[in-house]
C-alpha cells in the first residue's frame, strides 16, 4: 500500500507544475493581446466619437438599478462631452440640481482630461472634471477593448454612483 504514496505525490507534483506553467504563458499571451486592443482603443477614443450607453446604476448604499428601457448616454467627442444620465441616490446639500432634478446631465468641456493606458487591468482610464451652476463633477470612465465600460461620478451635492455599459460602436 506504501508504494501508491511516491506515486501520487510524484503525481501531484507533476500537475501543480503543468498548471502552473499553463496559468503562467496564458495570463502572458493575455497581456500582449491587451496591449494591441488598449492602443486600437486609445485611437477610437482619441480621435471618433464614442457613445455610451448604461444597461445599470450603483447607487452609493442601494441595490443596482437596470437602467434597460430608460435613455441615458455618454457621448464623447475628443475634449468635449454630453452626458445624461437618471440619478439615484441622496442630495448632500441645498440648492437645485443644475436645473436638471432627476438626472446627470452636462454638455460642455471635460476639464483636467486625464487619458491613461493601463496594460495591466487590461483597460483604459478616462477622468475629467466638469462644472454645471455651482456643482461639481468628478467622472472616471474605464473601458475595455471589449466595448465594457464602468462609470463612477462623484459630486460635491450628490452621494456618488456608478453605472455599468457599453460602447455603442463595434470595437
Amino acid at each position: 500500500m506504501q508504494t501508491h504514496k511516491p506515486f501520487l505525490k510524484n503525481l501531484l507534483i507533476i500537475g501543480f507544475y503543468l498548471l502552473t506553467v499553463t496559468f503562467t504563458s496564458c495570463s502572458g499571451l493575455k497581456n500582449n493581446v491587451n496591449k494591441v486592443d488598449i492602443n486600437e482603443l486609445h485611437q477610437i477614443v482619441t480621435k471618433e466619437k464614442v457613445e455610451i450607453e448604461n444597461n445599470w446604476a450603483y447607487p452609493q448604499g442601494s441595490n443596482n438599478i437596470s437602467l434597460i428601457g430608460n435613455p441615458n448616454y455618454i457621448r464623447l467627442n475628443k475634449d468635449s462631452i454630453d452626458v445624461s444620465l437618471p440619478y439615484f441616490g441622496v442630495r448632500q446639500s441645498g440648492g437645485t440640481y443644475g436645473g436638471n432634478r432627476s438626472g446627470i446631465a452636462y454638455n460642455g468641456l471635460m476639464n483636467n482630461l486625464s487619458l491613461q493606458k493601463n496594460y495591466d487591468k487590461g483597460n483604459l482610464e478616462l477622468k475629467f472634471e466638469a462644472e454645471q451652476k455651482g456643482e461639481n463633477l468628478n467622472f472616471t470612465i474605464t473601458m475595455s477593448p471589449t466595448g465594457k465600460t464602468r462609470t463612477h461620478v462623484i459630486s460635491n451635492q450628490r452621494t456618488s454612483i456608478s453605472y455599468q455599459g457599453n460602447i455603442k460602436q463595434e470595437l
